[in-house]
């Protein structure tokens, strides 16, 4: 059995699992995290105005994990939020870019 066709139980075990307001909230809270860049410039995905904030290093290994963004690009997820996460993270960061796009581009 395919890790991909995977069924979760919760309500009926036959139904996937839709995590999107949990996604939503993960790029909301993205949005106010200062991203390690190399040439000192911020992403354009930043809120404004806001009071920016540093990840642990345990938030650092969650969504850098390549496990995350497997489940996340199977199809019934927010797509948008997703890519504003990737668009966010992969910002000047070019081994996740890399692992994300070969990601994709295996699917």
């Amino acid at each position: 059995m395919c890790i991909r066709d995977r069924k979760y139980s919760y309500g009926n075990r036959y139904q996937n699992a839709h995590f999107d307001p949990l996604v939503q909230t993960i790029w909301t809270l993205l949005r106010r995290v200062r991203v390690n860049s190399e040439k000192n410039q911020e992403p354009t995905t930043l809120a404004k105005d806001v009071h920016l904030y540093s990840l642990t290093e345990n938030n650092k290994i969650c969504l850098k994990c390549i496990d995350f963004y497997e489940k996340l690009i199977m199809p019934g997820y927010d797509f948008y939020s997703v890519g504003m996460i990737l668009q966010h993270l992969c910002y000047n960061n070019y081994s996740l870019s890399q692992e994300v796009a070969s990601l994709i581009l295996v699917g």
